[in-house]
């Protein structure tokens, strides 16, 4: 079970990564530089890569090489500038949405399970308690 788990988890990482990297691409068409699709993808994994791999030095160092490499292939600074900027606000805005859903999903299980309903029952003597909630105070309690 825990398998499948982990190979949803790695599917989910790459769709975020393919969807980052073709929202990237889109603001750069509407600027008027056609990346290819590859190259888009190529840069958000290395800057990705370079970020998780260099954690001290903060976000800082993948954002300039994300800068770099699309000056290079074609765009300008300026362009290159806010397509970064637009992405990072677009990133954000969806990772908020997905917490606020995560928090209305699991709004009810925050309290957690009712303690007297939890656990095996367990005999004390003439008294029956469940897992725990009221301890027997003898010393021998099945």
């Amino acid at each position: 079970m825990p398998r499948r788990f982990v190979v949803w988890a790695v599917l989910l990482e790459a769709m975020s990564m393919f969807a980052l990297a073709l929202m990237e691409r889109r603001i750069l068409i509407l600027a008027g530089l056609r990346l290819p699709v590859g190259r888009a993808i190529a840069i958000a994994y290395a800057s990705n890569a370079m970020a998780k791999s260099l954690p001290i030095i903060g976000s800082g160092a993948p954002t300039g090489f994300s800068y770099r490499r699309l000056v290079f292939q074609g765009a300008a600074p300026t362009v290159a500038g806010w397509a970064l900027i637009l992405a990072g606000i677009v990133s954000n805005a969806a990772f908020v949405v997905v917490i606020s859903i995560g928090a209305i999903v699991s709004a009810g299980l925050a309290e957690g399970p009712d303690p007297r309903q939890a656990g095996p029952r367990r005999h004390c003597g003439d008294r029956e308690t469940r897992g725990g909630y009221r301890r027997c105070r003898r010393r021998r309690c099945r």
